[in-house]
């Protein structure tokens, strides 16, 4: 069955490539294109640069050095100066050992990374399931749509079978404009539902595509599949999926980041080992090209002064903390951050559980509602007929044909929304959480 209204306004291509969507459908573009999944998307991307760049750091670091110091005569003491000091060095840098500083930041870095990865996650659930929402939402205000015209028409068929009663006689004046008040306000119903429709597929359309400005997509079909029950697969993949929901995922990333916080913390007792090496040019008086000094002592060219300052040197750096006051306060609250997030964990988990019990024990209710609702449905169009008939014969009075008619409309949008429900739930068991 194909429940759709048309696009006031054009869509770009991407968005244009069916005349009708599914609600998965829905969902799945919805996956891909709102707004926060774009967002998410990119914070993923910044993420994994930094994991890359902290896997990186670990390498040694080489840079080019120079410098010049040119003091004018008479500025300082010649004793506390080197007038004309000057370098230019190749340096290369790097860490011996740093206590695990470096693979901890890099653990972090991954973490984070992996973090992202759940916030990416999360956004696309998020949006598959508001995508779902207004999809099925959609789908029910233009079957009410439909109902209240076909009551109209249904109506206004009554009532013209009976203006001739009327002008007759045979019928009672009062009759007429019952009716007629009822199409004013199924008018008034239509226009309503007109106008929800029109804000659900502004919003389902930002959705689906954010880059077009006011579009509105409203052409779901519906696709709703199995009406029953959950059998024992269904609640093994909901069970399935709510364990490793965002939620929980996230708690984990944060405990983890928790406990590479404390052993940061403990890190800063131990020692620290590094080392420099450089090459190149190192030496003053830079405002002569040959001082008088470099030997031999007046006979000196450029190139015996550049084999003078050329040479290359090891640096060997140790660091030992021997006295460090809050390093003991930072552990305790490191440990007691873990313990925490230990907690929040355990927290995620239990919730998570107890949500998919509890979407499997609504989809259950959903499917029985919707065997009621249907049953309800029929009968209350098996009574609508059976009024009808008698009224038009002149068995029956206008009041019972018109509350006939009203069990009707409602027992059809309470089927229908049992029907939204049940989707919805077996589609929140599919996205997860």
């Amino acid at each position: 069955m194909v429940m759709a209204a048309a696009s006031s306004v054009a869509a770009p291509a991407a968005a244009r490539a069916a005349d009708s969507l599914s609600v998965r459908e829905c969902m799945a573009r919805a996956r891909e294109h709102a707004l926060q999944v774009q967002a998410a998307a990119e914070g993923l991307h910044a993420s994994r640069q930094d994991a890359l760049a902290a896997r990186a750091n670990a390498h040694p670091e080489l840079h080019l050095h120079s410098s010049a110091w040119l003091v004018p005569d008479g500025s300082y003491d010649p004793a506390a100066t080197n007038e004309g000091q000057f370098d230019l060095r190749l340096v290369s840098s790097m860490t011996l050992y740093d206590g695990g500083a470096l693979g901890r930041e890099r653990a972090r870095a991954g973490a984070a990374a992996h973090r992202a990865e759940t916030d990416l996650a999360a956004a696309r659930r998020e949006a598959a399931g508001r995508a779902a929402e207004l999809a099925v939402g959609i789908l029910q205000t233009t079957a009410g749509l439909r109902r209240r015209v076909a009551s109209r028409n249904w109506t206004e068929g009554v009532v013209h079978s009976i203006e001739a009663s009327a002008r007759a006689g045979t019928r009672s004046p009062s009759d007429v404009a019952r009716l007629r008040l009822d199409l004013q306000t199924l008018s008034v119903e239509i226009d309503d539902l007109d106008a929800g429709l029109e804000r659900q597929g502004r919003e389902l359309g930002a959705i689906l595509a954010p880059d077009s400005i006011d579009y509105s997509f409203t052409d779901v079909r519906d696709s709703s599949g199995a009406e029953g029950p959950p059998e024992p697969a269904d609640s093994a993949v909901v069970l399935r999926l709510f364990e490793n929901s965002s939620e929980v995922t996230r708690a984990a990333t944060e405990l983890e980041l928790a406990r590479l916080d404390l052993a940061s913390a403990r890190g800063q007792r131990a020692s620290r080992l590094g080392a420099t090496l450089d090459a190149g040019l190192l030496g003053t008086d830079l405002t002569r090209a040959v001082p008088p000094d470099v030997p031999p002592v007046g006979a000196a060219t450029f190139s015996d002064r550049l084999k003078r300052d050329l040479g290359a040197s090891v640096t060997i750096d140790f660091l030992l903390p021997l006295l460090q006051p809050g390093v003991t306060a930072t552990i305790g609250a490191r440990e007691s951050a873990v313990r925490a997030a230990e907690l929040r964990a355990n927290l995620a988990m239990n919730s998570s559980r107890r949500a998919a019990l509890d979407l499997l024990s609504r989809w259950r209710s959903a499917a029985r509602r919707l065997a009621l609702q249907r049953d309800a449905a029929s009968m209350a169009e098996l009574h609508a007929l059976r009024v009808q008939s008698l009224y038009l014969s002149g068995s029956g009075s206008l009041l019972d044909l018109i509350d006939a008619r009203k069990i009707l409309d409602e027992d059809r949008d309470q089927l229908e929304a049992a029907r939204g429900e049940l989707l919805l739930t077996r589609l929140e068991g599919e996205i997860g959480s």
